[in-house]
């Protein structure tokens, strides 16, 4: 998921600037802006920071779908009241599909029980509304003249957590069950939005479509998988989604394979191909800029996370695969809001991410039987200070940039309304 695009131009990212990604700051936080404990590194330069400032957001063309859904984004952003924040308008879209993914989770934890018909109903109305919501809050911030990379750093990394939701509402209509189709569906589909983020770097923008198929396109067929599995009722989904298609012996190792798993694997090749196109455009681009070498290591650290989440146990799959993907989805969010905000500041993306440490670890421990007593809760309290790591990255990041910035994340000042 991305946001929408708006045709305006931005030249390609920079040179990085050197130094250390956490340079030393001696002012404290005060007010508002304090958390119970403070951190004593900053992760912007100044330079950092005056390129952020600078920063002007490109992205790919309009699909025919979005040319054919932009007059009703544009009604819709005209109802708003003119006080309304562009982040705020990405919140309350956002929110939503947090909450149907708990609930997803909830009824299928194993991914292999069909959803109920509200709760199928309620995954193709949050994402619809997600949608709809991201579409509109950069037509609210150009309408309030609110526009700022903040805005940009917000809404991109609202798509990238909401890669997990999106994620949650395939995998319960095509009930995968606890197999390695069901990892492989969240790794490749959010290594192909760190991708997108990987080709701006070195493009200058921010591709959304391949031809006429684009993220408007992936959306609202997933919203209609989900309205048509309201429509239809949990048995006749499972009926459906568990059906033995056979001949597939040589790709699958079974006499017949799951139709439901079918869709998954081909929704895997789909962003399998996605990310080669990026690849083929970006690549070159890296070499004309003499970035090459860069272009290949600032891949590393999603590269050794789906090469250990392929090699984890697969009873553990079969057991845990909502906790897995949960402790995965979230290292793939840190790296690529890491990647988004570095871009933007035009500052070196630290190849070397302690946070994926621990999936090594637990991709070892999951194969032996001697420390499964402990190998679950060390994986939840993973998960735990992954987001705090996170949360605490992202709110000295926000705090660096309403500083420099001088705006607010939810509010903008009444003379915008003029």
């Amino acid at each position: 998921m991305t946001a929408r695009p708006n045709r305006a131009a931005s030249p390609p990212a920079s040179a990085p600037q050197a130094g250390d990604e956490r340079p030393k700051s001696t002012s404290s936080a005060s007010g508002s802006d304090a958390w119970p404990w403070q951190p004593t590194w900053r992760v912007l330069t100044d330079d950092g920071l005056e390129h952020i400032e600078k920063h002007k957001y490109k992205s790919g063309v309009y699909t025919p779908l979005d040319d054919l859904l932009n007059p009703m984004w544009l009604y819709l952003t005209d109802l708003l009241p003119m006080w309304f924040a562009p982040n705020l308008v990405t919140m309350c879209g956002f929110i939503p599909l947090c909450f149907t993914f708990v609930l997803t989770w909830w009824v299928s934890p194993t991914y292999d029980t069909p959803a109920p018909r509200w709760l199928a109903l309620l995954n193709g109305t949050s994402l619809w509304a997600y949608q709809t919501l991201d579409a509109m809050d950069g037509k609210q911030a150009r309408r309030t003249k609110s526009s700022s990379p903040l805005g940009q750093l917000f809404d991109h990394g609202c798509d990238c957590m909401a890669c997990l939701c999106l994620h949650s509402a395939t995998c319960m209509v095509g009930l995968p069950g606890g197999g390695r189709s069901v990892v492989y569906c969240l790794t490749y589909t959010q290594t192909a939005f760190f991708f997108a983020q990987w080709q701006e770097r070195y493009t200058g923008v921010l591709s959304t479509s391949f031809g006429p198929i684009g993220v408007t396109e992936s959306q609202y067929l997933m919203i209609l998988v989900c309205l048509l599995a309201a429509i239809v009722g949990p048995d006749s989904v499972g009926s459906i989604m568990n059906y033995g298609v056979p001949g597939l012996q040589w790709w699958w190792g079974e006499p017949t394979m799951p139709f439901g798993t079918i869709c998954i694997q081909l929704w895997v090749s789909f962003v399998f191909v996605l990310m080669a196109l990026s690849a083929w455009t970006t690549l070159p681009a890296a070499k004309s800029a003499g970035k090459l070498q860069e272009s290949f290591f600032y891949l590393l650290p999603v590269g050794v996370l789906n090469v250990f989440l392929t090699t984890w146990n697969p009873e553990s799959f079969a057991k845990e695969p909502r906790v897995i993907c949960m402790a995965a989805g979230m290292v793939f969010v840190y790296l690529t809001v890491q990647l988004i905000v570095f871009t933007m500041a035009r500052m070196p993306f630290p190849v070397m991410q302690p946070t994926v440490l621990p999936i090594i670890v637990f991709s070892i421990m999951s194969n032996i039987p001697s420390v499964h007593s402990v190998y679950k809760i060390s994986l939840e309290l993973y998960i735990v200070f992954v987001i705090l790591d996170m949360s605490l990255w992202l709110h000295q990041v926000g705090k660096e940039l309403k500083q420099k910035l001088k705006i607010c994340v939810f509010t903008i000042p009444l003379i915008k309304a003029d």
